[in-house]
């Protein structure tokens, strides 16, 4: 639902990362009508970031829902386990972003 219910509306999508050129790294956020987001992380990069600093939306537990670099996809398998962020306050992580791959999390 948060990649089409508020596909019109600017509240529907908000900007993670979009100013990391030199990484070739883009991050958003989409929203559905109860607020729950999703979120991308594509790496344009040939090379894996392994411990790449991801600001998230909102508090909870995150968990990979899609990782294009996934073994069943014949990728390199560079994957990541669940994220918790309890504090409002402080809510970047570390996160596995594989060399040319889309990742997905969405909040549990």
């Amino acid at each position: 639902p948060a990649l089409w219910q508020k596909d019109t509306s600017p509240e529907g999508f908000t900007w993670l990362v979009n100013n990391d050129g030199a990484a070739n790294v883009l991050a958003f956020a989409r929203w559905d009508d109860y607020s729950n987001p999703l979120d991308s992380v594509t790496n344009f990069s040939p090379m894996p970031h392994e411990r790449y600093q991801l600001p998230f939306p909102t508090a909870g537990t995150w968990h990979e829902v899609l990782n294009t670099d996934d073994l069943a996809f014949g990728g390199t398998g560079i994957m990541n386990q669940a994220i918790t962020l309890e504090d409002a306050s402080h809510l970047i992580a570390h996160i596995a972003i594989p060399p040319l791959a889309t990742v997905w999390f969405k909040r549990s």
